[in-house]
């Protein structure tokens, strides 16, 4: 089907506009909702979809967290809680495959814990792990999940004195997890 000129030009004006506009649709406002962003279809190994999770408390703020969806940042500066999805873009591999990928950011890494947990109706991998980050020691809470096609990850990390302070606000997060919305 030919296109006249105003429709092509018409189409062109949108894709323009969605190319520029799309990338700020979606996100997180701070809320328990992180909204899909729009990608286009060229770029679908950015693509990731629409969660909800729970609010740790009052002791937490929004806070924007590269490589990270959902970020809280505790007031006092002693933890952060993270959330990100990934869909479609994963593949085929195993959580435990996962993780060593995530353990490159970090320069020392020492289990103390490792589980597969039932969260979600899926099974997790949770890993407890002692992390050095620009030479702090921290302590580290880690579940992954993969569900629907989408691999989720899930991150408490702490000062090693304020790591059992803010568990508490973790698990309150991870609670409130749900996916697909309904």
């Amino acid at each position: 089907m030919a296109l006249n000129a105003r429709t092509r030009g018409l189409c062109i004006a949108l894709t323009l506009a969605l190319e520029v506009l799309g990338p700020g649709c979606g996100g997180w406002d701070g809320g328990n909702v992180y909204t899909q962003r729009w990608h286009p279809r060229w770029q679908r190994e950015l693509s990731d979809t629409t969660y909800r999770v729970g609010v740790p408390g009052p002791h937490w703020e929004p806070h924007q967290e590269q490589d990270a969806q959902v970020a809280w940042r505790r007031t006092d500066g002693s933890g952060m809680i993270t959330a990100r999805a990934q869909c479609e873009a994963h593949g085929d591999r195993t959580l435990e495959q996962f993780l060593d990928d995530l353990r490159l950011d970090f320069r020392y890494w020492t289990e103390q814990q490792r589980s597969m947990v039932r969260f979600a109706g899926r099974e997790g991998l949770r890993v407890r792990s002692i992390v050095t980050l620009d030479g702090v020691s921290l302590t580290m809470d880690a579940l992954l999940l993969k569900k629907n096609g989408c691999l989720f990850d899930f991150w408490y990390v702490a000062t090693d004195g304020a790591f059992h302070t803010g568990l508490a606000d973790y698990e309150r997060f991870l609670v409130g997890f749900q996916f697909p919305l309904r």
